[in-house]
């Protein structure tokens, strides 16, 4: 019987028509819960009838545990109703790697990144679900392969307001949420359905009505009590009972539910020879077709199917064939005797033109380890990696270590590596480390004792700092050991060079920058002795990185050839293109028009391969330059941006890099408690990812906070430990600007001399690497160190430079910190003109940004100046300087060249002058600047 009605399921029917009707809103989940044989397949398939009757369009996946190790079954179902041309509104990079996942690709040699293959997914998605309501169906989703399931998770946690319902049918008992149903956009609008048993008078219509037995009401309750109201128990009691003649039969005669499958095992055993072997076939089949059948049983097949047809075990729908019950394939599959399941296995093998399908037959043909077979899962398994599918090919190589036979250890171990770098690419780094910790304390010294030693430290750099130190030299220790003897074509100068790329990598994120940078020198050298362009480039840009971090600057002569390279090598992690390296030490110079353009071409680039944590290290970034450009609005866009990101692959690093960078701008918009609160979690996800790094980046932010509050005993808390890192080694003036709130706050303590000994540091720095910010701020500093040790006049000349130099950058919060330090250094020497011309400037730049504490503390600076006030409409010299250029006819590109000032504060400058005088337009302001000059004494 196929499962076409959903006898009392009426309740049920009914929850699916309102999940229809959420699904054309916006994201609405359904799962179908319960235990074998109690008809989720059945209201599944209503569903889909409902849905399609509604007009919205389905892609439907039944899932079956023998495609479960095969690349991306479960999406060439989803997919197949979907024209290719739904396609072509994608990215390039996107469309091209969909075609490879989907074995349309025109190029044999074409690769494509998992992460780009989930990306186009929800690219089509998202196409389709414009166009109407969509409806994305998978029935025995548990059983679905690895790859499709690690992509609809992908596109379910990212769906936002998408008018997408998703379908899911499972067993109870299953542990967790099925995939992607807990995403943001689903959790509230998923109901789940726990089917149960059908009661007495339903289980007669199920076998009277749509079964077609001729039962008496009383047989069919002794069925149903037998059965518990399980539907598919009670067809199967009531074949056995038709079967055997009884018109009458005591509940005593019926089959208890546990015996059910004998006597599904005892019908299948009457069945002819054919349509038992077509049977078989299907069983064990992946993607079953009727073409696929008859490639295997030959010329019987169609009488065979239509035997099988009869008996209501199989469906035959147009070219597909599937079982009627999902029970029936477990049966025919328990049934098959293990000599005939792998004769089977070797037959289909045979037949299939797939060669992960023929590995994964000729596996479980298999009886032992056997060379061939590792060999063929071994191919399959790089090729599924190359479809964008690293669980699958994880699966595959486990399979090929497996069967290789013991006395080829080489290959082994070449297969054990190659498999832990497929979990660990399939975001298993768990599996990975356990894959290669036995191999690596077995292997005799030589390259593949290297190679694994090299990919064991790549897997434990971001875990344990110390372990990938201890790996890693133990990587160039083998090589070492090497020297001199045939390295296999450079193949140990490429595992050198990696190997000290990766030391250079976590020394640097253990706060070893000299070690780092000594490190990255080498892996340069060793990478120039070889013709590897990708090795080449990869070195060069972790050298310029180094040398960045160690206080060397910017080196755009390794830069530059480095971003050329748009790919790494394959020992390179996704997270840091060649470009996006670029882009973040950019951000960290003066360069700021440079770093926002390099930063976004990176974050789209990003966005359009999938590569979340790169997209996540990108808004970072632009988040920071934002954020000194005073675009503050824009920055916190860019966080929330950020954070769907994060939230949606679960990136905690990125999340923790994200929040250290909203919470800089909500400190400066004098949102503490949030800041502080943004700190606090950043500092939680940084120690859970074991990052350092983003620890003391949640630091800095409490520092400012703390300076905002006006606590500086506890700036100096939290600051400290990073200043006395400074002083015992290179670093770079843009990743430590905390030094100047450090300062400040130490000034305010009366610790000169550590103040003076901290910004002696700072500025040596940024005078040697000419940072025009950093060096302005450190001469604000100076002023206040100068002004707490009574040099008032030293002091004000400090403050003034101070003050030119922030005109000349695009800086506007630190321009107004400026000027406040100067108001104050202006008034304690009761300079009151200099003092409220340099406060009221303050106020208004942090007005116009939106920073109610440093606003408030500007103007109660002002307030303790006596004396007259000026007029309010008396210009500071800055403004005077510019609305005489103005006025005499000059463009604002002009002023700003004349000046040394940018176009923007030039502008922002004009702004505040017409506001002061009351005018509208250069010529209004050409008037009134006429006319005060004729009336100024001595005209």
């Amino acid at each position: 019987m196929s499962e076409t009605v959903a006898v009392g399921r009426d309740a049920q029917l009914a929850e699916v028509e309102r999940f229809l009707d959420r699904a054309a809103d916006g994201p609405a989940g359904l799962l179908l819960e319960g235990p074998a044989g109690i008809g989720k397949t059945t209201v599944w398939r209503a569903a889909i009838t409902a849905a399609r009757a509604r007009g919205h369009r389905v892609l439907s996946a039944t899932a079956v545990d023998a495609e479960s190790d095969l690349p991306f079954v479960g999406l060439r179902d989803l997919s197949a109703v979907v024209p290719v041309e739904a396609g072509d509104g994608l990215p390039a990079v996107q469309r091209a790697a969909l075609d490879v996942a989907l074995l349309r690709s025109g190029d044999p040699g074409a690769a494509a990144d998992p992460s780009a293959v989930c990306a186009a997914a929800l690219g089509v998605v998202r196409l389709l679900a414009a166009e109407g309501p969509l409806v994305v169906a998978v029935d025995d989703v548990t059983w679905m392969d690895r790859s499709s399931q690690r992509l609809l998770r992908y596109v379910l946690r990212r769906l936002r307001r998408e008018r997408v319902g998703v379908l899911l049918a499972r067993r109870t008992g299953e542990p967790g949420v099925p995939i992607g149903l807990d995403a943001p956009a689903l959790a509230a609008t998923t109901v789940r359905v726990e089917l149960g048993a059908l009661d007495v008078d339903d289980v007669h219509v199920l076998l009277t009505e749509h079964a077609g037995m001729a039962l008496s009401a009383r047989t069919t309750g002794h069925i149903h009590r037998v059965s518990g109201g399980n539907p598919f128990y009670a067809v199967e009691i009531g074949r056995a009972v038709v079967a055997g003649g009884r018109r009458r039969p005591s509940e005593e005669d019926l089959p208890v539910p546990g015996g059910v499958l004998a006597v599904t095992t005892r019908r299948l055993a009457a069945l002819s020879a054919a349509a038992r072997r077509t049977l078989g076939v299907v069983a064990l089949l992946s993607a079953t077709t009727v073409d696929r059948v008859t490639a295997v049983v030959g010329p019987e097949t169609a009488a065979a199917l239509e035997e099988a047809v009869d008996e209501g075990l199989l469906d035959v729908d147009g070219a597909d064939v599937r079982f009627t019950h999902p029970i029936l394939r477990s049966a025919v599959t328990a049934g098959l005797p293990a000599l005939r399941r792998q004769g089977l296995h070797r037959e289909l093998a045979a037949a299939t033109d797939d060669p992960a399908e023929r590995a994964v037959h000729l596996a479980a043909a298999a009886t032992g380890p056997d060379p061939a077979v590792a060999a063929a899962l071994d191919a399959a398994a790089r090729r599924a990696s190359a479809q964008g599918a690293p669980d699958a090919a994880a699966a595959l190589a486990d399979r090929a270590v497996a069967l290789t036979p013991p006395d080829r250890p080489d290959d082994r171990a070449r297969r054990v590596i190659d498999a832990a770098c497929h979990h660990y690419r399939a975001d298993d780094a768990d599996t990975a480390r356990e894959r290669l910790r036995p191999l690596v304390a077995d292997l005799p010294p030589g390259p593949l004792r290297a190679e694994a030693l090299l990919w064991s430290g790549t897997f434990w750099s971001e875990d344990d700092t110390d372990e990938a130190l201890t790996q890693l030299r133990g990587a160039l220790g083998v090589v070492a050991e090497l020297a001199g003897t045939d390295d296999g074509g450079g193949v140990l100068g490429e595992l050198a060079a990696a190997a000290h790329r990766q030391l250079a990598v976590v020394q640097v994120f253990a706060g070893n920058t000299f070690s780092a940078d000594a490190h990255a020198h080498q892996g340069l050298r060793i990478a120039l002795t070889g013709s590897d362009a990708d090795s080449i480039a990869e070195s060069r840009a972790t050298l310029a990185w180094t040398q960045f971090w160690d206080g060397h600057g910017l080196r755009p002569e390794l830069l530059e050839p480095a971003s050329a390279q748009r790919r790494w090598t394959r020992f390179a992690p996704n997270d840091k293109t060649p470009g996006l390296v670029s882009g973040m030490l950019l951000s960290l110079t003066d360069d700021l028009d440079a770093a926002r353009a390099t930063l976004r071409a990176e974050y789209g680039d990003a966005r359009d391969r999938g590569l979340d944590r790169a997209a996540c290290i990108a808004l970072f970034n632009l988040i920071e330059v934002e954020r000194r450009a005073g675009h503050w609005a824009l920055a916190l866009d860019l966080a929330d941006e950020g954070h769907r990101v994060a939230d949606a692959s679960g990136d905690g690093l990125g999340r923790s890099l994200l929040l250290q960078a909203r919470g800089h701008v909500r400190a400066r918009l004098g949102m503490l408690a949030e800041a502080r609160a943004d700190a606090a979690d950043a500092m939680a996800l940084g120690t859970a990812v074991s990052s350092p790094m983003a620890v003391r980046f949640g630091h800095t932010l409490l520092g400012f906070v703390e300076l905002s509050c006006g606590d500086h005993a506890a700036v100096d808390r939290h600051l400290s430990p990073l200043a006395e890192r400074l002083l015992h080694g290179g670093f770079d003036p843009g990743l430590s600007r905390f030094v100047l709130d450090h300062v400040e706050a130490l000034v305010a303590l009366g610790e000169l001399d550590r103040a003076d000994v901290l910004l002696a540091r700072f500025t040596a720095q940024a005078q040697a690497l000419g940072r025009a910010s950093s060096l302005a701020g450190a001469t604000r500093c100076r002023a206040l160190l100068l002004a707490a040790r009574g040099d008032a006049d030293g002091a004000a000349a400090a403050s003034t430079e101070a003050i030119a130099a922030h005109e000349r950058l695009g800086a506007p919060f630190e321009h107004g910190r400026t000027l406040l330090v100067a108001g104050s250094i202006h008034r304690r020497a009761k300079r009151r003109r200099a003092a409220r011309d340099a406060l009221r400037a303050a106020v208004v730049i942090f007005e116009e940004l939106g920073s109610p504490p440093w606003t408030a503390r500007a103007r109660e600076e002002l307030a303790r100046i006596g004396g007259r006030a000026p007029s309010a409409t008396a210009l500071t010299g800055a403004e005077e300087r510019v609305a005489a250029l103005v006025a005499a006819g000059r463009s604002n590109r002009e002023v700003a060249a004349e000046l040394f000032l940018t176009v923007a504060t030039v502008e922002a400058t004009l702004w505040k002058v017409y506001r002061k005088l009351g005018v509208r337009s250069r010529t209004e302001l050409s008037v009134v600047r006429a006319r005060t000059v004729r009336r100024s004494p001595g005209r």
